[in-house]
């Protein structure tokens, strides 16, 4: 159990933003987003300084890979110091699937004397460790968090030879939902000795109710084979808040109110373009908070365009007339009837000079007249280097005697490129 001191709350009220999924040193296609996540640092201090924040949480996935930049590290570290400078007393931290949990651990000891905790692996031995503790002046607690880290299933079990993976998903939903009740009981060990004091969860995981996954979003399985989800009755009754990260659309879970994702603040790709993004603002003056979403700016407009090419020519123009001075990223589907074997060098044409920049583009029609379908649900993802290279051969009529040859050749290629990533 972890005990820090804290001032009165502001206005007898106590404030928390719930934040998760940032996803720093997010690549979309070949561009960093360095700039994006400075305006969203930036943004998110000024929403500290205004709404009087006495704790931010962040609830897992800091990170987009296990292997962070050094420059990526140092705008992480940068921020937790600037916030904390800036008035908020307590910033809590909680790993995601994405995140380097032990390097997250390295900053640990450091962080904790400016009162910003991290908790990259779980103390499964000790879960008293995962409940931190916020005091008064008068030393009594004002707040609680149960600060869970990703539950990963080698911190939790162990498979036994022979288990199926149906027996392998209820043992590991279990032991989750153990681990959960462990931390309640130590949680509620300490507000029962102090009368009535707020208790916020954190996890990183898919929790159900109704929770969505939109098209495109990675997370869909939060574990290695097919474990789907958590109940919400995991949390049980003791938390007033469930502060939640995996899913990038905010959403409460079914009808809890207090268990909530507050989704990434930035959109992590085309799929999610147009959607907004917010923060969870927490006001407790009592038991549960009341909840309100902090919407977050748009740092930079990406947008999906599809349809033939007369359709996408005039979107391109109608946002070269727009106002938006911080660049726009397009991902262009074309589905036209044509046949535009030039596609990408005529839609480089229409956004020359404009300040739009095209990322990724998909031709439909080209996929469907050189690859074909096995079937309506194929996509081009779905198939093998060398299956491709084989419809191409097809598509193109050569004949299939020199079939061996050419794909022999093809092989070759495709390991000096495997070879040069290694």
């Amino acid at each position: 159990m972890k005990n820090r001191q804290a001032d009165e709350m502001k206005n007898g009220h106590l404030r928390v933003l719930h934040t998760s999924d940032w996803h720093l040193g997010h690549v979309l296609f070949d561009r960093k987003r360095d700039d994006e996540f400075e305006f969203f640092f930036n943004w998110l201090i000024n929403i500290i300084k205004k709404e009087c924040i006495d704790c931010l949480l962040i609830a897992g996935d800091v990170f987009d890979t296990t292997t962070p930049s050094a420059k990526t590290q140092g705008m992480y570290l940068k921020f937790l110091i600037k916030a904390r400078d800036q008035g908020c007393k307590h910033l809590v931290i909680t790993s995601g699937n994405h995140d380097p949990a032990i390097l997250l651990e390295v900053h640990k000891p450091i962080l904790e004397r400016m009162d910003i905790h991290v908790l990259g692996i779980p103390d499964v031995d000790k879960p008293e460790n995962e409940v931190i503790v916020f005091e008064n002046q008068s030393r009594k607690p004002a707040l609680i968090v149960c600060a869970v880290p990703f539950l990963r299933e080698k911190y939790l079990r162990r498979s036994a030879p022979g288990e199926s993976p149906e027996d392998k998903e209820r043992k590991l939903l279990q032991a989750i939902a153990d681990h959960y009740g462990l931390v309640a009981e130590k949680a509620s060990a300490v507000a029962g000795q102090a009368g009535h004091v707020p208790i916020i969860a954190m996890g990183h995981l898919f929790a159900g109710g109704n929770a969505r996954l939109k098209e495109g979003e990675c997370e869909r399985q939060l574990y290695v084979g097919t474990l789907g989800q958590i109940g919400p009755e995991v949390f049980g009754e003791i938390f007033d808040y469930v502060a939640l990260g995996h899913l990038h659309m905010p959403q409460q879970i079914g009808q809890f109110e207090h268990i909530r994702y507050s989704g990434s603040p930035l959109p992590m790709g085309f799929s999610e373009a147009g959607h907004q993004k917010s923060v969870c603002l927490l006001d407790f003056d009592g038991n549960r908070p009341t909840v309100e979403l902090l919407p977050v700016p748009e740092f930079r407009h990406l947008e999906r365009v599809e349809g033939n090419l007369e359709i996408i020519a005039n979107r391109i123009h109608e946002l070269s007339l727009s106002d938006k001075t911080n660049g726009i990223w397009l991902e262009i589907i074309y589905n036209g009837d044509e046949y535009e074997g030039n596609l990408r060098e005529r839609l480089e044409e229409l956004v020359a000079g404009t300040g739009l920049e095209i990322l990724g583009i998909k031709n439909n029609r080209l996929r469907e007249t050189i690859f074909g379908r096995i079937n309506e649900d194929e996509e081009l993802g779905d198939l093998e280097e060398s299956m491709v290279f084989e419809r191409c051969l097809k598509s193109k009529n050569i004949p299939e005697e020199k079939w061996p040859q050419l794909l022999n050749v093809f092989q070759e290629v495709v390991l000096l490129l495997k070879d040069e990533q290694d």
